[in-house]
C-alpha cells in the first residue's frame, strides 16, 4: 500500500463522497475509485458502505482512517525534518530521459527539484533510448530512463512505469479495427534501429500480425504530420499524441486484449556509488512520475 493511497482513502472519508473528493484532490473519479478498489482488495476488506447519496466509512474503513491519519502525521514530521537538511543539499546531478520522457517530465520534475532541492543542479541530457542506456552504462549520466526491464551489463534496473501503445491513423479513415489497419493500411513507423520500433515488431509477432512498414521516419513529430496528411496508420505511445487525439486530428484504433505497451525503466551505473544527490533526485523523479500519473496528466501511462 502506498502513501498516497492513504492520502487519497483519508480525503474521501473527509469528503463524504467519491465525487466531491476527486474535485478536492485534483484527480480523476476513475482513477481514485481504482485506487480504493487495489486497497480493498490487498486488505481484503470492504472500507466504505456506498448510500444513495454519497458514501460512508465501514468499521474497517475507520480503523483504516484513524491508522492512516497518525500513520500520514509521522511522515510528514519526518518530511518537514528531512527537508530541512535537503534544502541545503547542493552539487550536481546529470540524468538522462528519451525525447517523449523528457516532454512529460522535465519541467514538472525541474519545478519539484527547484521547491525540495534549492542548491541542487539537475543537468538533463536528452537521446534515445540506447543512447541513455550507454551514457549510463559508462557512468556519463549518474541516472537515466530507458525504454525496456532487462537486465543490462554495467546497470541496476527498476521499473518505473508502463505506457500503452496506440494505433493511429487520419480521422475520416473508415478503417474500425487495428486488424482492418493492418491488412489495408501502409505504416509510417520508426526505423528498425529505433527502440519503438523493436518494441513494435515484437507485439506484432507475438500477435501473429504484420503491417506493411512503406516509410520508415525517425522523428515522431513528422511521423505524426505523415498519418494526419493520409500516408498512412503509425504506431505510438498515446501520451506522446494526447493533444493531436484531443483536437481531432488523429484517431486511435483500439489493438483490443492483450493492449500493446512497453515499459520504462530507472537505470543507475553499477560501475560507481550512488550519492545521496542521486538517491535524492531517483526519488524525486518517481514522486512526480506516481503524481502525474495519479492525477490523470500523462495520457496512457500507469505505474510499475
Amino acid at each position: 500500500m502506498e502513501l498516497r493511497q492513504l492520502r487519497y482513502f483519508i480525503g474521501i472519508v473527509d469528503a463524504g463522497s467519491m465525487t466531491r473528493a476527486a474535485e478536492v484532490l485534483c484527480i480523476a473519479q476513475p482513477s481514485l475509485s481504482a485506487h480504493i478498489a487495489r486497497m480493498e482488495e490487498e486488505l481484503e476488506a470492504a472500507l466504505f458502505d456506498r448510500l444513495p447519496r454519497g458514501i460512508r466509512p465501514t468499521e474497517a474503513g475507520m480503523v483504516l482512517y484513524q491508522r492512516a491519519q497518525e500513520i500520514l502525521a509521522s511522515v510528514d514530521q519526518a518530511v518537514a525534518e528531512l527537508r530541512t537538511v535537503s534544502s541545503s543539499l547542493s552539487g550536481k546531478v546529470h540524468l538522462g530521459l528519451t525525447g517523449t520522457i523528457n516532454g512529460a517530465l522535465a519541467v514538472p520534475l525541474m519545478t519539484a527539484a527547484r521547491d525540495r532541492f534549492p542548491l541542487l543542479q539537475i543537468v538533463i541530457s536528452e537521446a534515445m533510448s540506447g543512447f541513455v542506456q550507454d551514457w549510463a552504462a559508462g557512468g556519463r549520466i549518474d541516472l537515466g530512463v530507458i525504454y525496456g526491464d532487462r537486465d543490462l551489463k554495467g546497470l541496476a534496473s527498476e521499473r518505473l512505469f508502463v505506457e500503452e501503445l496506440v494505433a493511429l491513423t487520419a480521422p475520416d479513415d473508415p478503417a474500425r479495427s487495428f486488424g482492418e489497419l493492418a491488412a489495408s493500411r501502409p505504416f509510417i513507423l520508426p526505423g528498425q534501429a529505433h527502440g519503438l520500433r523493436q518494441t513494435i515488431d515484437n507485439c506484432l509477432s507475438r500477435l501473429g500480425l504484420s503491417v506493411d512498414a512503406a516509410f520508415e521516419v525517425a522523428s515522431y513529430q513528422n511521423i505524426v504530420d505523415f498519418t494526419i496528411a493520409g500516408f498512412g496508420a503509425s504506431i505510438l505511445p498515446r501520451h506522446a499524441v494526447a493533444r493531436e487525439l484531443s483536437e481531432g486530428r488523429l484517431r486511435a484504433v483500439a489493438f483490443g486484449d492483450p493492449p500493446m505497451t512497453r515499459v520504462a525503466s530507472i537505470v543507475t551505473p553499477t560501475t560507481k556509488a550512488r550519492s545521496v544527490q542521486t538517491m535524492a533526485v531517483e526519488s524525486l523523479l518517481k514522486d512526480v512520475v506516481a503524481d502525474l500519473v495519479g492525477a490523470g496528466g500523462w495520457h496512457g501511462v500507469r505505474l510499475r
